[in-house]
């Protein structure tokens, strides 16, 4: 006998990925039940599994771990799972409509009722229909009015059993505590396997809707299914470029991280959605929730205690904020293309930034915030601080303090962008951390983030979150060296116009650039926008990589002439650093001949043989900022104004550019 027992088949157990399911009816050559409270099913190798409430078939497939879309019809269809077969979105749709909560995080649940009304109505209801006459079938729509839960849309189905075939199980509306008693809310994906994994984390006043966006009812919702799975049908040439590469408005996305061993949290900030409190963007109030929220996060079940910051534009200017508070849990950060200061975030050049700021809060912004919220009074800050004040320093949008930073950094730049181009390179030298690392990546810096990038963002965190030695230490910096028809890596350690004569020889420019130049005014004040382009004949080169039409040059600065005082200890021969601060104002006197150097963004660029540079200087801003972003124009020192540019021995206007020696190529590998 005990030989005999010994021979029996080997019992196993499944379950389904999607969620769990309680109570679902199996049945298979050997063995039948319902799944018990941990959604197990059991069944001997190679035997088809068939489910089932009630009278009601639900499908059949092989024994194992499953999704809903590895069911089928009929055994003689089994295959593999088709997101695209109207059986299975009607049978998603179908079984995920059972469950209470949204997000399916406690599954479904069929017990006594739920059977009894899918038995009155199972003789209608046929999974293997086209999807509009399933929604339409009242069999089906009787189920749900009895039940009194919500019949799901096709995209939401869908893009539930996509993240369950990927591993990925998300929960919605998470309550983050405050230490005022009040909550932040997040959305989490973690991996299904139950296990403890490091974190990815930001905060922010997007909204976590799919691409962009709050969600507040469900009409937000069915939005955001909608957009998330026609992103996973492969819908995404017409998109913007910020919308094209990621799932959530320059954030992880989970289909990448998550597959990889981490948890992706996404928060949203105070007044965003359905997060009470009032709407400060930059402000104190939001680092000290970001420095709460990373604990929270560190504490939960699926986190290993270790997280890290991750993202780009305003997601990664408020890692600056809340890394300079020092949270204990937080042990790395990639902030792409941030901003640092007033320089940065409001006043290039001392010349406000409104276009930009006003349509980026107008458009971005407002659209996400909580109903009837208090707001502040964004634009109208910036507005009444043109000076680096104490505005910037805890009563306003937050200054970046670099020097106080001493975690590991990847950082990365938008060169020559009409925002973020500069930074990034001021991050780079004053960090204090140990393990820096810089990235210049192009103005529209979403192709790079997403692509070029990633395999350095994952040997980043892998080694500072998960511990991992890698092979070869990573480079210090990493450069797009922009071609004029495209761009390419380069790597190596961190150690009115003017036009030239056709070089005689190709150069290549890696750094900054300044201008200076003796200026004078019929006025008090004047704006000098300077650009720097080069020209093939009549033809401008342009500079791009990814993104195609671009008119801007390859790079340029500006300065409002009153703000020229710089602060001998922090500028540069490379970068001039002008202190913006009230007290050094220097109006001109009209007619008189000031000398000022001018900050021209850092950049790359190849310029190749027979071309020629061309600079040009103007009083406004000159071909190549998008539309609507244009920078303040002041009337009262413009109109009616005559400015000049000075020029020969007793007034050496020049521009100095960073040209890379051709011995230094070699250490420089593509």
């Amino acid at each position: 006998m005990a030989g005999l027992q010994s021979k029996l088949p080997e019992l196993l157990s499944g379950r389904f990925d999607d969620g769990l399911l309680v109570g679902l009816g199996y049945r298979t050559a050997s063995q039948q039940g319902v799944t018990d409270e941990h959604g197990r099913f059991f069944y001997q190798p190679g035997e088809i599994v068939s489910f089932s409430i009630g009278n009601l078939s639900i499908g059949s497939a092989l024994g194992g771990s499953l999704t809903l879309a590895a069911l089928r019809d009929s055994v003689t269809e089994l295959g593999n799972p088709d997101l695209a077969l109207p059986e299975t979105v009607n049978r998603a749709r179908f079984i995920q409509s059972l469950a209470v909560e949204t997000d399916l995080r406690n599954g479904v649940s069929i017990d006594d009722t739920v059977r009894d009304i899918v038995n009155r109505h199972a003789d209608g209801i046929s999974f293997t229909s086209d999807i509009e006459t399933f929604e339409q079938s009242p069999a089906v729509r009787a189920v749900f009015s009895e039940l009194g839960t919500r019949f799901r849309g096709v995209e939401e189905a869908r893009n539930h059993l996509r993240r369950a075939q990927a591993g990925i199980k998300a929960l919605r509306d998470v309550r983050v505590p405050t230490r005022d008693n009040s909550y932040l809310l997040a959305d989490v994906f973690h991996p299904i396997d139950a296990g403890r994994y490091p974190v990815l984390l930001r905060l922010g006043i997007y909204g976590r809707a799919f691409r962009i966006g709050a969600i507040s009812n469900d009409e937000d919702r069915e939005i955001s299914e909608k957009r998330e799975d026609s992103w996973f049908q492969g819908d995404r040439d017409n998109l913007h470029p910020y919308w094209r590469w990621s799932e959530n408005a320059a954030s992880a996305s989970p289909s990448v991280w998550v597959p990889r061993g981490y948890v992706v949290v996404l928060v949203d900030g105070r007044g965003v959605g359905n997060v009470p409190g009032k709407l400060s963007p930059y402000s104190k109030q939001e680092a000290r929730d970001y420095y709460d929220a990373i604990g929270w996060a560190a504490k939960q079940p699926w986190s290993d205690g270790n997280v890290g910051l991750y993202g780009a534009s305003y997601n990664a200017t408020t890692q600056w904020h809340v890394a300079a508070l020092h949270p204990p849990s937080l042990k790395a950060m990639a902030p792409i293309s941030a901003d640092g200061d007033i320089r940065d975030l409001a006043y290039p050049g001392g010349i406000f930034l409104e276009g930009y700021r006003r349509w980026w809060w107008n458009e971005l912004v407002l659209p996400v915030k909580l109903p009837n919220t208090e707001v502040e009074d964004y634009v109208g800050g910036l507005r009444s601080h043109p000076w680096d004040d104490e505005y910037y320093y805890g009563n306003g949008a937050l200054s970046a303090n670099f020097s106080s930073i001493d975690i590991p950094v990847l950082t990365a730049v938008s060169m020559t962008n009409t925002i973020h181009p500069r930074s990034g390179f001021e991050a780079f030298s004053s960090l204090s951390s140990r393990v820096k690392r810089l990235m210049v990546m192009d103005a529209v810096y979403s192709g790079n983030m997403y692509k070029d990038f990633q395999p350095d963002l994952e040997a980043f965190f892998d080694q500072y979150l998960k511990g991992k030695k890698l092979a070869e230490e990573p480079p210090t910096v990493r450069m797009v060296l922009r071609t004029g028809d495209g761009g390419r890596w380069k790597q190596g350690n961190a150690h009115g116009s003017f036009e030239s004569a056709p070089l005689e020889e190709a150069l290549e420019l890696v750094g900054h650039f300044r201008a200076t130049l003796w200026v004078s005014s019929t006025t008090s004040d004047a704006d000098v926008f300077v650009a720097l382009r080069v020209m093939d004949g009549e033809r401008e080169v342009p500079y791009r990589t990814y993104e195609t039409g671009s008119a801007a040059p390859l790079t340029w600065g500006c300065l409002k002439v009153s703000r020229r005082v710089t602060d001998p200890e922090r500028s540069t021969t490379e970068r001039p650093w002008h202190t913006h601060r009230r007290e050094d104002a220097r109006p001109l006197v009209p007619g008189g001949v000031v000398k000022i150097d001018v900050e021209i963004m850092p950049a790359t660029g190849r310029v190749l043989k027979g071309h020629r540079l061309r600079v040009e200087i103007s009083p406004v801003e000159a071909l190549g900022c998008p539309p609507g972003w244009e920078r303040e124009y002041d009337a009262s020192y413009h109109a009616g104004a005559t400015n000049r540019i000075l020029t020969g021995v007793s007034f050496p206007s020049s521009i100095t550019i960073p040209v890379v020696p051709r011995e230094d190529l070699k250490m420089v590998t593509a």
